[in-house]
């Protein structure tokens, strides 16, 4: 009598270790793949944000007679926010608030966005922050990861704040057609800045000083950030200096063989006698 061999209805436990090995392996090649992927899908999206507050700035300017919507230190960030904030009176500013945890409510409240002066122009809220960013203050998202260039129509002047005394000032731009050191294609406009760094809306990078970070750019884009410039295009550049890879506020020094802070340094101002 001829005997029926069993047939196998499951797979040994080699083949499932075998199996199981297999996609780890393809998992740990993937993975990084798909991180990198999504990271420059962040920099496209981060680009594309930058460019829209860039072409409000220039349409407010266009609409302006010229005069470039004004930029300052310490924007409030009282809510109700006061009247002499809001757009058409002298403490208007091209945004509100400030996003760093002492500002508590202004942190996460979109009308500190919808009430500057850029917001009528731009109309989306999302452009104002790298998708990248993921910091939050109390639990809920931050509005904001974007600066302002500090020497744009600023309210107060970054030299006048810290009582600067000399001839080695440098150049305020109040109007579009007073972008010419640097031109408008090689000077920054807005900036991703650094979660640790980022408090009001403006971005203080004094040529007079290369010494010192006293904001700090954004690195989220695989140690890079994204910039716009006065005539309206944006990049994402590359930063090398650990210290602003690293930084953890406000105020860093820079790495003395690196020339990052130099860098924008020439991309920011230049010195001479301001245009107030």
């Amino acid at each position: 009598m001829i005997k029926k061999r069993a047939s196998r209805n499951g797979f040994t436990l080699i083949e499932l270790l075998v199996v199981i090995a297999i996609i780890a392996i393809l998992a740990a090649i993937l993975l990084p793949v798909l991180s990198r992927a999504k990271i420059k899908a962040y920099g496209v999206y981060c680009v594309n944000n930058l460019r829209q507050l860039s072409m409000a700035w220039i349409i407010y300017s266009g609409e302006n007679n010229d005069w470039i919507c004004q930029s300052g230190e310490n924007a409030t960030t009282t809510y109700p926010i006061p009247t002499a904030s809001l757009p058409g009176n002298p403490q208007a500013n091209w945004v509100l608030g400030a996003v760093n945890t002492a500002a508590g409510s202004a942190a996460t409240n979109l009308a500190f966005i919808q009430n500057g002066l850029l917001y009528p122009y731009v109309n989306n809220v999302a452009a104002y922050k790298c998708p990248a960013d993921q910091k939050q203050v109390d639990g809920a998202p931050t509005v904001r990861s974007m600066s302002m260039n500090c020497w744009m129509n600023p309210l107060e002047t970054w030299n006048d704040v810290i009582g600067y005394i000399g001839t080695a000032r440098c150049r305020v731009f109040r109007k579009q057609n007073e972008i010419v050191g640097p031109p408008p294609a090689s000077c920054w406009l807005f900036i991703d800045e650094n979660p640790n760094s980022i408090n009001d809306g403006w971005f203080v990078c004094d040529p007079n000083n290369n010494q010192l970070w006293y904001d700090i750019p954004a690195s989220y884009h695989i140690h890079a950030g994204g910039l716009s410039y006065a005539d309206g295009h944006a990049e994402i550049h590359v930063w090398q200096d650990p210290n602003v890879l690293a930084a953890t506020g406000n105020n860093m020094a820079r790495d003395p063989v690196c020339s990052d802070l130099s860098w924008l340094q020439l991309r920011s101002s230049s010195k001479g006698s301001p245009n107030n």
